[in-house]
């Protein structure tokens, strides 16, 4: 279900939780929270200042003692000692600054001498190279830190949704911000949206009107080409396949599509489709 009159998203301000002028500290608040609650948010903000990491060097890291990402190996495993990729200067540029700054932050160290080295591949970001299970271990520990808020708070991944009535909002984000000081975990302010009404969330608008579908979705959707192709053709159905719980008789509607997928029929996208 859509709803149409629901905005997409909040009009937000900044917030100053550092209460000096020459080293602000901003903070993404809702223009729909009350002038009067104002205080409350910024006292609640400047007391929990320290999870808010507005640089590499502020993040507080995952204590080791509680969560570690292990690779095992088989006995019979050989070190692989591979030599650097060639780069270009731009990309010789880049990877210097990061190393750099990763660095300073004593995200990584200097290795003496050792049996296993992998060049640096540099990748566009939606594509990034990722440890093998990584992902899981660390939804693992976000969902161990966050366990007893399930009633009013939902996370996929890095992504956080506090949700609940304005009137125990404050009460919900204290107890969030409270597990992510515990947890060590570090918020990016710049990615903190506080007090919304409307928060697009994994394709999907959450509101207190309910769950719906994001418009600027369906806008994406309507904008793919005709697929020429079976390939292109499951990938169609794949996006509009994620929204079936809102399109009434979803499986009749797509069925002169689903029938293009069987082995021995011919691709053809008539006016049914």
């Amino acid at each position: 279900m859509v709803h149409p009159r629901l905005p997409i998203e909040d009009e937000f301000i900044k917030l100053n939780i550092s209460g000096s002028n020459s080293n602000p500290r901003y903070i993404n608040v809702s223009a729909n929270v009350l002038v009067d609650q104002l205080p409350t948010f910024q006292e609640l903000f400047s007391e929990y200042r320290d999870i808010f990491a507005y640089t590499y060097k502020e993040i507080l890291g995952v204590d080791p003692a509680r969560c570690q990402h292990r690779i095992p190996l088989r006995e019979e495993s050989r070190p692989v000692l591979s030599k650097p990729y060639r780069l270009n200067p731009y990309m010789a540029d880049l990877v210097r600054k990061e190393l750099d700054k990763l660095l300073e932050c004593d995200f990584i160290y200097p290795g003496e001498e050792t049996e296993w080295a992998s060049p640096v591949l540099i990748v566009p970001k939606k594509e990034t190279g990722k440890i093998r299970n990584a992902p899981a271990t660390f939804q693992r520990y976000m969902m161990n830190s966050f366990l007893p808020l399930n009633d009013h708070l939902k996370l996929y991944l890095d992504d956080l949704c506090a949700h609940g009535p304005q009137r125990t909002h404050v009460v919900s984000l204290r107890a969030t911000f409270n597990a992510c000081r515990k947890a060590r975990i570090s918020l990016n302010p710049d990615k903190c949206f506080l007090g919304a009404s409307y928060d697009p969330l994994l394709g999907l608008l959450v509101s207190h009107a309910g769950t719906s579908i994001n418009p600027r979705k369906i806008e994406c959707i309507l904008q793919i080409p005709i697929p020429e192709t079976v390939r292109d053709l499951r990938k169609f159905l794949g996006c509009k396949g994620y929204y079936r719980r809102f399109i009434f008789r979803y499986a009749v509607i797509s069925a002169p599509l689903t029938a293009l997928l069987q082995d021995l029929v011919d691709f053809f996208w008539s006016d049914h489709c």
